[in-house]
């Protein structure tokens, strides 16, 4: 019942970003006088970055792990330790090059202390948490997939990480989430877009002189196209065109309808055999209320609420001539044809043609980035680039 706990595992991100920051941010410029002195003497840099690295790593490893050690005792957190431990330890660790990196970029201590907020605050708002994806500037965002403003941002990884591990692969939902993911799909199906479907197709039929008839028949095709792929119908998607004659209509009509009922079928299939999976924990639990206390104890409404949009009162969204399900994006997958990248809160994301679990997927991006900074740090991009834009002003106060 406690309703802090998305709050718990944002804040627990930025936490571990700015202790990240702060450990790191003058590692190097204390340093400047014996980096002079061994670049007379050409001593190994990389030998020099990496112990830098190890030790921040090391710190870093000690305090999330007395963050979380603290934090889900209080909470009540249940057999999440590791995980907790793994994105708290890794985004930390991205904390700790980009502070290396501002570390060795500027010559000022107040101006890297200044620029430590400014690197915080777009991790606040653009995670995904504050604001969210699809209410930001049209032209920043994205309808379909979390928005590449947001996908360079290591909260949004790390929060997105936790509140999937926790609310997928706690002790009570492992059980029924594979039951509960098919359930939700047909559900959508069946009951939003069935229906959007049926009222598109209607008005291109009766309607065809709309304005609007155009970008109609396109969603039709699209959807249908993708409908098909699943139903083994290829050429239905070709029957929709301007004019539409009645055989046309009704094929597609029959198609709609039997995609419904095929739906209907599968949701009280699964339905059943989630049903039976719950009498066989009832058994080995001894009654259903050894079952109610499991759930009390390992789910949480808020969390679950956040994961399954139930304030959205949009299931279905109409985008660049297509539907886009915004019904519990927690049961959704990555598209097979993306890299990565999804909507927020998928179960699952796709990288090269197969589906991984968010989790691994999430903490493998933060490693991928916090070694691109390493990268950035061993040649000195950002100082380099920041001589130059220096010289460029230069020149244009001169002239």
């Amino acid at each position: 019942d406690n309703i802090n706990l998305p709050a718990f595992i944002f804040i627990s991100v930025i936490v571990a970003l700015f202790m990240g920051l702060t450990v790191s941010a003058e590692e190097i410029i204390r340093d400047q006088k014996i980096l002079k002195r061994e670049s007379f003497l050409n001593l190994s840099k990389s030998s020099y970055l990496l112990s830098k690295t190890a030790i921040l790593f090391f710190i870093s490893a000690i305090q999330t792990f007395s963050y979380v050690l603290i934090g889900n005792l209080i909470f009540g957190i249940q057999e999440m330790w590791l995980s907790y431990w793994l994105i708290l330890f890794s985004v930390s660790c991205f904390a700790n090059l980009s502070g290396l990196n501002i570390s060795a970029s500027f010559n000022s201590v107040v101006t890297i202390y200044i620029l430590v907020p400014f690197l915080m605050i777009p991790q606040i708002i653009l995670s995904g948490v504050m604001v969210k994806f699809e209410d930001l500037n049209p032209r920043v965002t994205s309808q379909s997939k979390v928005p590449l403003v947001g996908e360079v941002m290591a909260s949004r990884w790390g929060f997105e990480a936790l509140a999937v591990k926790q609310f997928k692969d706690n002790r009570y939902e492992k059980h029924f989430f594979e039951w509960d993911k098919m359930m939700s799909n047909a559900t959508f199906k069946k009951d939003f877009w069935s229906i959007k479907m049926n009222d598109k197709l209607d008005s291109v039929y009766k309607h065809p002189e709309s304005s609007a008839v155009k970008a109609q028949v396109a969603l039709l095709k699209n959807e249908l196209k993708k409908e098909q792929g699943i139903a083994n119908a290829e050429t239905l998607h070709e029957s929709v065109s301007v004019p539409m004659d009645k055989a046309d209509y009704q094929r597609v009509k029959n198609f709609l309808e039997q995609r419904r009922k095929h739906y209907i079928h599968q949701y009280k299939t699964v339905s059943h055999s989630k049903d039976s999976v719950v009498q066989f924990l009832i058994m080995r639990a001894g009654d259903r209320e050894q079952l109610t206390r499991m759930k009390n104890d390992f789910t949480n409404e808020s969390l679950t609420t956040l994961l399954l949009s139930s304030n959205d009162f949009n299931p279905i969204v109409e985008h660049d001539n297509r539907f886009i399900q915004r019904f519990r994006p927690i049961y959704m997958e990555g598209e097979k044809k993306s890299f990565v990248r999804a909507p927020l809160y998928v179960s699952s994301k796709n990288v090269f043609g197969k589906s991984f679990d968010t989790f691994w997927v999430n903490l493998t991006v933060i490693w991928l980035m916090t070694a691109f900074l390493f990268l950035t740090l061993y040649f000195d991009i950002l100082k380099k680039g920041m001589d130059t834009i220096g010289r460029i002003s230069e020149r244009f106060q001169v002239k």
